[in-house]
């Protein structure tokens, strides 16, 4: 009996050891270091939604950054994309404003850490471009001139923060969710047809610049990249 009390510990012993083994073993496949930052040439996805604080109007767009990841910290890039504002992002006088843009711009990113979440911080700045055909009064002849605008340009830059995901087994994708503020200097123009002593066409139309506006937005997004 005695012999098969020993046994029978010794058997529990050896099934303890080999549990402890196995939870070892488990411990040391999820504490595995991640695959190193991949560098090279990256594609960026992302949707911004967002507010013009000053006048509480909304602000979406849609963006494609090509960039290059040049250590595990530094990412720069090239972006273009399309948005849209109520207020637009430029500003008429008597006439309807532009309510759609297209963004190019340059893009940075600083990591902070190479972790699966990792937070990180943004900076982009270049032109919106907008185009709009132009209905006006000739008040000198009293007809309505029809006339072809050349783009109208507005500069911007925005700074964001937010929180980068390494995405799959190899981490190569990544998820990121950020929180910025975009500052728009809004072009405010008045556009006017050239008189004409011709009364059959009018000669033109012509672009003055009035001046300047600021718009500040607040803005959430997420981005995908690959």
């Amino acid at each position: 009996m005695k012999r098969f009390f020993l046994l029978a510990a010794m058997v529990l012993v050896g099934i303890a050891a080999e549990a402890q083994l196995v939870r070892s073993s488990a411990l040391t496949v999820i504490r595995e270091e991640l695959p190193p930052v991949e560098l090279g040439w990256k594609h960026i996805v992302d949707g911004q939604i967002g507010v013009d604080i000053f006048d509480a109007e909304p602000i979406v767009g849609v963006h494609y950054i090509a960039a290059y990841r040049f250590t595990d910290n530094y990412l720069a890039g090239v972006g273009v994309g399309i948005e849209g504002a109520d207020e637009g992002f430029v500003e008429i006088y008597e006439h309807e404003d532009i309510s759609v843009a297209v963004p190019i711009y340059l893009h940075g990113r600083y990591y902070f850490a190479t972790h699966r979440w990792s937070p990180y911080v943004g900076i982009s700045a270049g032109i919106y471009f907008a185009s709009k055909q132009a209905y006006l009064n000739n008040y000198w002849e009293g007809y309505e001139v029809e006339g072809s605008n050349p783009p109208f340009t507005s500069a911007f830059a925005d700074l964001n923060v937010g929180l980068n995901h390494r995405l799959g087994a190899d981490a190569k994708n990544e998820l990121s969710i950020y929180a910025g503020l975009k500052f728009i200097r809004q072009r405010c123009v008045h556009v006017w047809s050239i008189p004409s002593y011709d009364y059959t066409y009018p000669d033109g139309v012509e672009i003055g610049v009035e001046g300047f506006e600021p718009v500040v937005g607040l803005y959430f997004g997420t981005s995908i990249t690959f």
